[in-house]
């Protein structure tokens, strides 16, 4: 069977696939502890973390955290 369109999120960007992405995209610093994307809104962006950790949470409880190279959002 052919592997899926989409691998399991997050997913992990080389360095160079980072640079190629970046030379069209815009970098955006948030303060710590800012809201990026909440649970049920429908959402337009993608995301890649390039510096710190990304908490996800899920109705007010931290699950998980994306690290640099991860992404989410929509593409």
């Amino acid at each position: 069977t052919p592997p899926p369109l989409f691998p399991p999120s997050p997913t992990t960007l080389s360095a160079a696939e980072l640079d190629r992405f970046f030379a069209r995209e815009r970098r955006v610093v948030w303060p710590a502890d800012s809201v990026i994307i909440r649970e049920g809104e429908i959402g337009d962006e993608m995301f890649v973390v390039l510096d710190g950790e990304l908490a996800i949470s899920r109705h007010g409880m931290r699950i998980d955290y994306l690290t640099p190279g991860m992404i989410v959002g929509e593409m």
